[in-house]
This record gives C-alpha cells, sequence and structure tokens, in this order.
C-alpha cells in the first residue's frame, strides 16, 4: 500500500513492547514524556495525535509512519530479534498476527497497565486473537466486514443483469461467483471478472473456522481440505482468464480502477472509500456495491 486515505487490514492491533525499548522514546528536552508509535500505510491519526497531547500537555507524541506494510514488519521483527529499536506502540496487520503471537512474551501484559476493556466492546474472536498464556499484547482497531463492488457497465456489456437482488444470485456461494464468471467471459470484451487471485483466495481463506494453522498453532495447510479446495477453485478460474492478474494496490491495479481491467472486486467495509477515490469522478456510478457475499460474510 502507498498513500491512502483508508484503513488496508481486516485487524489492526497496538502492542506495547516492554523486552525492546524505543529507540528514540524518553523526555524530551522540555521536559515532556515522548511516546513514539510506529503505523504503516493511512491510519487517520494525524489530526487524532495533536488533540491527545493538547489533552495532555506533559506527553509529546512522535509518529514513524511507513507508506507499506511489508517494510513495517520487516522493521519490526528484525528489532524484536535484537532485543530494542521498537516504537513505544506498534501497528499489527492481522496477517502477521501469528509471528506476533509468538513472540508475545516480549510485549507488556495491557490488562495490568493498560485501559481496560469494558465488556461487550468486542466480538470474542476479536479479544481471544490478541490474547495469549492469559496476557492481552494489543487492542483491536477495527475489522473489514466483506461485501462484493461490482462495475454495472461491464455487466451491462457482458449481458449480465447488474441489479442488486440479481446481482445477490450471482454472489450466492463461490460456486455461483465462478460460474459467472465464465458466462461473463464469453463476452468480457478485454475486461477480466475479478482482480488478482490472491484478493479471492485470501477472503475464502478468512471464511473458514482453520485455515494455514489450527487452534494449537500447528501448520496444518497439507491436511485442511478447506485450504486445498479453495486453492483448486481459484487457480481454476485464473486458468479459464478471469483474473486480470493486477497485485492489489500496484499503480496496475490502482489504473485498473479506473479503467474497467476487471469487474468484481471482494470489499470490505475499508475498500468502499478507496474506490471511489481511485476511480475518480468521471466514472461515477459504474462502480456499485452489494451486500452480497459468496459463503456468506468474511
Amino acid at each position: 500500500m502507498r498513500h491512502r486515505s483508508w484503513v488496508s487490514v481486516l485487524l489492526l492491533l497496538a502492542a506495547t513492547t516492554s523486552a525492546c525499548s524505543s529507540s528514540s522514546g524518553g523526555t524530551t528536552q522540555d521536559g515532556k514524556t515522548e511516546l513514539t508509535i510506529a503505523t504503516f500505510n493511512e491510519f487517520g491519526y494525524e489530526d487524532l495525535l495533536p488533540e491527545y497531547e493538547a489533552a495532555h500537555p506533559d506527553v509529546k507524541i512522535t509518529q514513524r509512519k511507513t507508506g507499506t506494510a511489508d517494510p513495517h514488519h520487516k522493521n519490526l521483527f528484525t528489532k524484536l530479534g535484537a532485543g530494542s529499536g521498537l516504537a513505544d506502540i506498534e501497528a499489527i496487520e492481522e496477517g502477521y498476527l501469528a509471528q506476533v503471537m509468538s513472540k508475545a512474551g516480549q510485549f507488556n501484559d495491557l490488562k495490568e497497565i493498560g485501559p481496560q476493556i469494558e465488556e461487550g466492546r468486542w466480538l470474542k474472536w476479536k479479544y481471544d486473537a490478541v490474547v495469549k498464556d492469559g496476557k492481552l499484547i494489543g487492542y483491536g482497531t477495527d475489522i473489514g466486514p466483506m461485501a462484493m463492488c461490482y462495475r454495472k457497465d461491464l455487466f451491462d456489456a457482458a449481458g449480465l443483469p447488474s441489479d442488486a437482488e440479481s446481482v445477490k444470485a450471482m454472489f450466492a456461494t463461490w460456486d455461483t461467483y465462478f460460474a459467472a464468471g465464465d458466462k461473463f467471459m464469453t463476452k468480457a470484451n478485454g475486461a477480466a471478472w475479478f482482480d488478482s487471485a490472491a484478493q479471492v483466495f485470501n477472503a475464502m481463506h478468512n471464511q473458514h473456522e482453520l485455515g494455514y494453522f489450527d487452534k494449537q498453532d500447528k501448520l496444518v495447510i497439507d491436511t485442511n481440505p478447506a485450504v486445498k479446495a479453495d486453492w483448486a477453485a481459484v487457480t481454476g478460474a485464473v486458468a479459464k482468464g478471469q483474473s486480470a492478474k493486477l497485485p492489489a494496490w500496484s499503480k496496475e491495479w490502482e489504473a485498473g480502477v479506473k479503467a474497467g481491467a476487471f469487474a468484481t472486486k471482494t470489499c470490505p467495509s475499508w475498500m468502499l472509500g478507496g474506490i471511489e477515490k481511485l476511480g475518480g469522478p468521471e466514472i461515477k456510478g459504474k462502480w456499485a456495491v452489494t451486500e452480497a457475499f459468496p459463503g456468506g460474510g468474511g
């Protein structure tokens, strides 16, 4: 992800480090406590941090902001290994959560030092995701409920119905979704059915009770039939030309949103603003969103 006005994740957490002290935190020259926070992409904190400082004049916040998730997390794990240099608060994208939880001992227990979480604030799975051996190492910041976005004009051109109710039927299951993609590709006129295999596969994978790991953190890719079935379905669709083969957030992908390079897109809630921004006024009304999602919510 490069410059963004939306959060590009399904789950984020902030974790306060204990074993790895901050290399830039401490006390400022004017005696304020300096708090460092490391984020990536666009969290939208630029207005909130000065607001916090105004309410707490004895605190100075320094934000370390990285443009994309990968270098941010590479830096995180490098400094975890070195035992020093982390920010006081680190943002974690949900895809890296298992790696972070395996190093839970290097983070503070927020049950002891942080704001307490009132009952019912989060769903149970969200709370459980950041608890290890009874220790709470992070706070969740958001979720990304799933829907599907689609290009009405491309549906019309390919002879597919584009009204919301008809589209719901096409998006009822992954089988009906890929079947609709087969029909679309017969009259696609250069467009693909979806943007990239990874985007679809990840959405499918996130619907399962178990994915790559079981609840004892054991790798189960080779024994989990759901992962194999998803892989076969997505690669089968790719073989039929349904993928535009545009890596998400690449410049080519961004151009594809506007140019109509693909007709459908998995849309967590934060994606809607991105499509509107990238698409621009010239394609206003061409992209639509339906509450339907293959196989149920993600």
